[in-house]
């Protein structure tokens, strides 16, 4: 993940939003303690409501909701080949915990 998956998402993140993303690294998706919960997802993400993630996420914030789908989740879903390390199809509970 560290040399495949945090460049690209890096790169993305930082086009998104170039000075809120410059430390921009595996905790910033992970947690702050990634390497203590062997970089297990979710940690420490915002939770989205299971219903409607992507509806909830808009109420909060649009752009950042529009980029994740519009451009994150599609990344996301082919770096790791269409599923995640379970071989669950990757969708915003990849990431996010239910809330």
């Amino acid at each position: 993940m560290a040399a495949h998956v945090e460049p690209m998402m890096r790169k993305l993140f930082q086009k998104f939003d170039k000075k809120g993303f410059t430390e921009f690294g595996c905790e910033t998706c992970h947690g702050a303690n990634a390497e203590s919960v062997d970089f297990h997802m979710p940690n420490g993400l915002p939770p989205l409501d299971e219903k409607d993630p992507v509806a909830d996420a808009m109420g909060s914030d649009e752009d950042t909701a529009k980029f994740m789908v519009d451009e994150v989740l599609p990344l996301m879903t082919r770096l790791l080949s269409k599923t995640d390390e379970h071989g669950k199809p990757v969708t915003c509970f990849t990431c996010h915990p239910s809330g």
